[in-house]
């Protein structure tokens, strides 16, 4: 098998939509027991923070993962739910310092549970900007560029994840241009890309392409499906083929993780299952 598998704790999480809401299907605890049982080889914990995992907790947490013969594939920081007018480019100096200063104590966080990396989508980083485009750019680069470093100073690395729009109505880091061009500004070996696919799809882009462009970054991949014009967080081959995806994963020689980040309404058992099986699957015809 090429590449490990793994899956985000939030698929058996609650949904929280325009019109209605589901609470979650499974604790965080009992989702890694599913996670294991249905065969992966990693958990990507989400919404990563000393809130959610006080020391103690992380060490549990940490210690059953280990049990369960599983690895820490990455570890998701939120910055939306707090900062929902602007995290990092948030036009209030103080609002800014306190988002640099909570995804660092999130990545201490991330580091006590085990795991080498961190993820950052600035999901409400976008329009409408409150102040000049440049200004707010900076700011983005200034910010996350200290959060990076604090994380290379503990042994960890970051990588940054890319959408069209969603929260914001457009997002900056908005397509792998934009996201090729921080990280050439913050310019960290520590720093690197996540490849969503779902967002490649939303923001109307070619996925082999994208992969070939990001290949010297590349850092970790989430794998959903959708019909080009939402982030659906499909499963795997509801729409698209993946196999040209993957040829090109192998031929840049990416080593990372394959990480299930689909959002089910009905029955994730088995859409995880499902996905699985399809990764699998397309891994074999390559």
């Amino acid at each position: 098998m090429l590449w490990k598998i793994a899956a985000g704790d939030w698929i058996w999480g609650s949904r929280v939509t325009r019109f209605f809401s589901i609470p979650a299907r499974l604790s965080p605890e009992k989702t890694i027991e599913r996670i294991a049982e249905l065969g992966f080889d990693g958990v990507e914990l989400g919404w990563t923070s000393a809130e959610t995992y006080p020391l103690d907790r992380a060490r549990q947490v940490s210690k059953k993962i280990n049990d369960l013969g599983l690895d820490i594939a990455n570890a998701y920081i939120d910055t939306c739910d707090k900062w929902p007018f602007g995290a990092f480019t948030n036009p209030i100096e103080g609002v800014r310092k306190q988002v640099v200063a909570y995804v660092k104590s999130s990545t201490n966080v991330a580091r006590d549970l085990g795991s080498r990396m961190v993820n950052l989508w600035p999901g409400t980083d976008g329009s409408p900007l409150k102040v000049p485009y440049w200004t707010a750019w900076n700011w983005l680069v200034e910010g996350i560029g200290e959060c990076v470093d604090h994380a290379s100073d503990i042994g960890l690395s970051v990588s940054l994840e890319y959408k069209l729009k969603e929260p914001s109505l457009f997002l900056l880091l908005s397509n792998s241009d934009a996201l090729l061009r921080i990280l050439n500004d913050i310019d960290r070996k520590s720093i690197g890309a996540t490849i969503d696919t779902g967002h490649v799809f939303q923001a109307k882009e070619h996925l082999p392409t994208v992969a070939q462009k990001l290949s010297k970054k590349l850092f970790h991949v989430h794998l959903d499906d959708n019909y080009g014009d939402w982030d659906d967080d499909l499963a795997l081959g509801t729409v698209h083929n993946f196999l040209s995806f993957f040829r090109v994963l192998r031929d840049v020689g990416y080593k990372g993780y394959l990480c299930l980040d689909i959002w089910p309404i009905d029955d994730p058992d088995e859409a995880a299952a499902e996905s699985k099986r399809y990764v699998e699957e397309t891994m074999k015809a390559l």
